[in-house]
């Protein structure tokens, strides 16, 4: 596809290069020559083919440039890991979970042990913060309503880790606090 033909298509979809890393893929990997991979370190990989071996090396050198010049602006957001209740989506019970923040995603696992294979993740990007204590009755919890309106609602042990919660995850881009009842 040359470039007058690039700028009437229609994108499938969005690859998001912040936190990524591009790498040439190993022949055991995949069977199609001039292939590489878009690798992020807790989601999935993208395996990707061109043409020939040079419009190859030319993808990746160009991602590689986008990726580091990416990762030098992004401000450096903080990362938490810790243990909160969740509540389930379809089944209301309440379960512990360890969550990790990082990377405006917010992770989370049946125990420490298992941090190769997130349960789940909330995507924070466009997403509010509310806090439920009132709403609820139960302390020291808070609920993420997500850009796809979904409410994910959780619980700390003591009020000093929801606060610290909620200040790590408003650090993230695109966030807000929100105070209203659910």
């Amino acid at each position: 596809m040359d470039f007058s033909e690039l700028k009437k298509a229609t994108p499938l979809g969005v690859i998001n290069l912040a936190h990524t890393s591009i790498k040439q893929t190993l022949p055991k990997e995949v069977s199609k020559k001039n292939c590489f991979k878009i690798e992020h370190p807790l989601s999935r990989t993208y395996f990707c083919s061109a043409s020939n071996e040079n419009q190859m090396n030319e993808w990746i050198s160009v991602l590689t440039q986008t990726i580091n010049y990416i990762q030098a602006t992004i401000p450096k957001h903080e990362e938490k890991n810790d243990w909160l209740t969740k509540q389930g989506g379809k089944h209301k019970s309440w379960k512990k979970r360890y969550f990790m923040l990082k990377y405006n995603t917010l992770y989370y696992f049946n125990s420490q042990s298992q941090l190769d294979k997130p349960l789940g993740q909330i995507n924070l990007v466009n997403a509010s913060i509310i806090m439920t204590d009132y709403t609820i009755n139960i302390p020291n919890s808070f609920a993420i309503l997500s850009k796809n309106r979904r409410t994910y609602i959780m619980y700390a042990n003591s009020a000093q880790e929801r606060d610290e919660w909620i200040t790590s995850i408003r650090q993230q881009e695109y966030v807000s606090l929100v105070q209203m009842k659910i």
